[in-house]
């Protein structure tokens, strides 16, 4: 359940940072604007970018991990659910083998 949380508030915060983009960074310095201005900028646009790219690798890797615990538990409903056809096939043909035979 944390796995789903914490995946879910991953995607939230890639949908939320795609929509805040604008406000988050700001108009773009002009061309004549000082170098420290632009300076400025590319690294908020920096620190954006890895703010996303940590988001989506969040989301992903949670992702990746909720898919594996549901293959998990999958294969494991599988065999159980093959282990009690097997014992009820086997519980039927012993009935059938102990049930007096009329000719």
């Amino acid at each position: 359940m944390r796995l789903k949380l914490i995946t879910t508030i991953f995607i939230s915060a890639v949908v939320v940072l795609f929509l805040a983009a604008p406000v988050i960074l700001g108009p773009k310095p002009s061309k004549s604007a000082p170098r420290v201005v632009k300076r400025d900028y590319g690294v908020r646009v920096l620190d954006y970018l890895g703010g996303m790219i940590f988001a989506f690798a969040g989301s992903g890797v949670g992702s990746f991990l909720i898919m594996r615990r549901a293959r998990e538990e999958y294969r494991t409903e599988s065999l159980n659910n093959l282990k009690k056809l097997m014992e009820g096939a086997a519980a039927d043909a012993k009935k059938a083998n102990d049930a007096p035979q009329s000719e």
